[in-house]
C-alpha cells in the first residue's frame, strides 16, 4: 500500500513537471510567433516600399529611353551648333598608328 502511494506521488510529480515544461514551451512558441508576425509585417512593408521605388524607376527609365529614330536625327542646317551636337555622338578618331603583330 505504501509502495502504491509512493508510485502515485511520483506519477503526479512527473505529470506536474511535464505540464510545466509544456507551459514553458507554449510561452516560448507564442513569443516566437509574435516575433515572426512582426517580421512578416516589416517585410511586407519593405516589399511595398521597394515595389513603389521599382515602379518609379521603371517610369524614369521609360521616359529616358529613346527610339532608334530619335538617336539618328540628322540636323538639316549646317550651322556649327548642329555639327557640334552630331560630332559629340561620334567616336574620336584615333591618332595612334595601327601596328600589325606579325604572326
Amino acid at each position: 500500500m505504501f509502495s502504491n502511494r509512493e508510485s502515485a506521488r511520483r506519477s503526479r510529480m512527473r505529470k506536474k513537471q511535464q505540464i510545466e515544461v509544456l507551459h514553458y514551451q507554449v510561452n516560448q512558441l507564442q513569443t516566437l510567433n509574435y516575433q515572426l508576425s512582426q517580421k512578416i509585417i516589416y517585410m511586407l512593408e519593405c516589399n511595398q516600399h521597394i515595389q513603389q521605388q521599382n515602379a518609379q524607376l521603371r517610369e524614369k527609365v521609360s521616359s529616358l529611353q529613346l527610339t532608334p529614330s530619335e538617336l539618328f536625327v540628322i540636323p538639316v542646317g549646317h550651322d556649327d551648333q548642329s555639327q557640334h551636337i552630331l560630332n559629340s555622338f561620334l567616336p574620336e578618331p584615333s591618332t595612334r598608328p595601327i601596328v600589325s603583330s606579325g604572326v
